[in-house]
């Protein structure tokens, strides 16, 4: 299954509340182009931006927001993510080791190009809370059916990054804000 839910109800107002604390404390950073290199899905992607929160030895900036092999590495938390404190609680009640966290922004109009996430291991899985949302953003997930899945706010969803091709659109007039967590599964992906 490329898609399910892991767990629903999240209190969107304290997701809010916390994207907000987070917005006021560090800008987003477009990882388009970081230290003059392309991390560019390809040339049709635009209108996406992060904040990093949890990132290898809780740094900040452009370096925390661009996925890395986890091995042998240490994950912390950030200054920004310090401040959030529904952030921390969800983290901590996922109740597995936590690697790389991020706020993901797809702006109004944005488009995430056709792609798999490499750099995702075996022991690694990607997982995406969305924050604001609303029915004109499509994620489509699939090799050769593509679904286009409603991921509605305040629900976290297990995503096959790795395996199946996915891609997002903006087609609203809304920034889409999704709390993107990568962990070590505790759970079956069978």
């Amino acid at each position: 299954m490329d898609c399910f839910l892991l767990k629903r109800g999240y209190n969107t107002d304290s997701l809010i509340k916390d994207y907000l604390i987070a917005e006021n404390n560090h800008e987003f950073i477009n990882p388009e182009v970081i230290n003059e290199k392309s991390f560019s899905l390809s040339k049709e992607t635009h209108g996406w931006e992060a904040i990093p929160l949890h990132t290898v030895d809780g740094i900040s900036g452009n370096e925390g927001t661009i996925p890395i092999d986890v091995n042998n590495k240490i994950f912390r938390p950030n200054e920004i993510l310090l401040k959030c404190k529904y952030f921390q609680k969800i983290l901590d009640d996922l109740d597995t080791e936590i690697y790389l966290v991020r706020l993901m922004k797809l702006k109004a109009g944005g488009y995430v190009a056709p792609h798999t996430d490499k750099l995702l291991n075996d022991n690694v899985v990607r997982c995406h809370l969305p924050i604001i949302t609303n029915s004109d953003v499509h994620f489509y997930i699939g090799n050769e059916n593509k679904i286009d899945y409603d991921l509605e706010a305040g629900n976290l969803y297990y995503i096959n990054a790795k395996n199946a091709e996915h891609y997002v659109e903006n087609k609203s007039n809304f920034d889409r804000v999704n709390l993107v967590i990568d962990l070590k599964p505790n759970f079956d992906l069978n």
